[in-house]
């Protein structure tokens, strides 16, 4: 799962602070509550400038129609012309710059009909901001043919040495056959049906620089093959810290975590599992300091082959179960 990169110097940290300017950037925060606050603090944490910001996506749990919309007026405001892409989620994972640790919030009864205890209701959003030349979003909108939808997906692979997936859960095998098939690793998984949709579709939708709002059953982030920066994927069923450590172990040499780590893992996961919330954003962030994480829980999750570090190379992806998929955007150093 490795490729061959050259040495060049080291990049901007992703949400991290005293760091210099680079071709990757990943700017990300976690705001609990209604996100009422969202333009204060993106203002705070963004240190990316607006002009150079490519595209968001926000993670959201809970959130009414009428937060989405103060969200995304506030963006409006701040003069973002960015896509938007936003998912529903059954629960989300940030860094919360009002505690300044990683954490998680989890939607109430989640897991329930497992078995499992179930979240307590956490509402929010994770918001990832991309800027860069290596980062691209695509999107398939609802009722693509399959013809359409294969276009797509080859689209976003070509070039890519990872690409983030985010899917509506739907029973048509059309995106799993090509994203699940032989290609750069993938990491990301399935978001939350909506109550009031017709079928297992999701309130995945993507919002342009016009303001203008379309439904979309699946958005793709493709990082393009780079000598300086990657994303090492792993899936894991252990533990975090585990996983984080032997990730980092088998990182080629030269390339060191730049700061923002994604984290997608089963919905039977987190407090669900341990009983307790925090413990795998905790553990990672103890692990790979200074990190900060993004992410949602998903109900089926997709990365690479459990138990295998992959930086680029050329490997079939899967669609998992009760697993956490982690994702740590790297770059050489100095």
């Amino acid at each position: 799962c490795f490729s061959e990169r050259s040495s060049t110097p080291a990049l901007r940290l992703a949400g991290g602070a005293g760091a210099t300017m680079a071709a990757d950037t990943l700017d990300t925060f976690l705001i609990e509550g209604d996100c009422s606050d969202f333009q204060e603090v993106f203002k705070q944490e963004v240190k990316t400038q607006v002009s150079d910001i490519k595209f968001l996506t926000i993670y959201h749990c809970y959130l009414e129609n009428a937060d989405l919309d103060r969200i995304q007026q506030a963006i409006k405001e701040m003069g973002l012309r960015c896509p938007v892409y936003y998912s529903k989620s059954y629960g989300i994972l940030g860094f919360n710059p009002k505690t300044g640790k990683n954490m998680e919030l989890m939607g109430k009864e989640v897991g329930t009909e497992y078995g499992c205890r179930g979240g307590d209701g956490g509402k929010g959003c994770t918001t990832v901001a991309y800027s860069g030349s290596n980062f691209r979003a695509f999107h398939i909108p609802e009722g693509s043919s399959m013809k359409e939808s294969k276009a797509k997906v080859e689209e976003a692979m070509a070039g890519a040495d990872s690409v983030l997936v985010v899917t509506d859960g739907t029973e048509k095998a059309d995106v799993d056959a090509f994203v699940l098939a032989r290609g750069p690793p993938c990491y990301g998984g399935v978001a939350k049906p909506s109550e009031h949709a017709v079928g297992p579709h999701t309130q995945n939708f993507v919002v342009d620089g016009e303001g203008n709002r379309e439904e979309v059953r699946h958005f793709f982030i493709s990082h393009a093959k780079s000598d300086s920066e990657a994303v090492a994927t792993l899936s894991f069923t252990g533990e975090a810290a585990e996983a984080g450590q032997a990730l980092m172990s088998e990182l080629p040499s030269g390339l060191k975590p730049s700061g923002a780590v994604g984290l997608f893992p089963c919905f039977t996961r987190g407090v669900n599992t341990y009983d307790a919330f925090n413990v795998e954003p905790e553990a990672l962030g103890k692990v790979i300091q200074g990190t900060r994480i993004y992410g949602m829980f998903a109900h089926g999750e997709i990365g690479p082959p459990e138990g295998k570090v992959c930086v680029g190379g050329d490997i079939e992806s899967a669609k998992h179960s009760e697993t956490s998929i982690l994702a740590v955007h790297v770059a050489k150093s100095p």
